[in-house]
This record gives C-alpha cells, structure tokens and sequence, in this order.
C-alpha cells in the first residue's frame, strides 16, 4: 500500500511538473475561437487529471495511515499479553522464596 501511495503521488509530481509540455502554450486573444476552444479542453482535462490522481494519492494514504494504526494496536496489544504473562511467570516463581524485607 505505501508503495501504491508514494507512486501515484510521484506520477502527481511529474504530471504537475510537465505541465509546459502536456498542455501547450496558451493560444493569443486573436486566435480563432476552436483554437482557444481546444486550448481550453486540453486544459480542463491536465486539471481534472491532476485532481484525480492526487485524489487517489489521498485516499490511498489515508488507507496506509489507517492500515498502520490497526497494526500498531495489534502489537500493543500483543506486547501488553506477553508483559503481563511475563510478569505473572515471575510472580508465580517469587512466591515460592521468602520475603525478607520486614
């Protein structure tokens, strides 16, 4: 999953960064109107493209921080288990000696 999440926010990086050269330059103010139309339609789709993968880059990374927080309490946990199966071992062995301490 984290490596999911750091490709598609890599691939946001680069698509973000050719932007000069996936969308083209601007067409003049004089340029006929299909020609500013096209323009505009490359330019909607580079946004909605954007908007989409970091999106995903988003979503996807809130899954991995949910993903860890399940682990780590998984292993809590289990760590509280084995340390308090640990302490009672070592309490059921100290009872059979005498306390000396009055």
């Amino acid at each position: 999953m984290r490596f999911w999440t750091t490709a598609v926010f890599a691939f946001g990086v680069l698509l973000a960064l050719g932007w000069p050269w996936l969308v083209g330059p601007q067409p003049q103010r004089e340029a006929p109107r299909r020609e500013r139309a096209r323009y505009a339609a490359r330019f909607a789709t580079y946004v909605s493209a954007l908007i989409a993968v970091f999106g995903t880059s988003g979503i996807l990374a809130i899954l991995t921080v949910r993903q860890e927080r399940a682990r780590y309490r998984r292993e809590a946990r289990e760590n509280l288990r084995e340390f308090l199966e640990g302490t009672l071992r070592d309490h059921a062995r100290g009872s059979g000696k005498s306390d000396d301490r009055s």
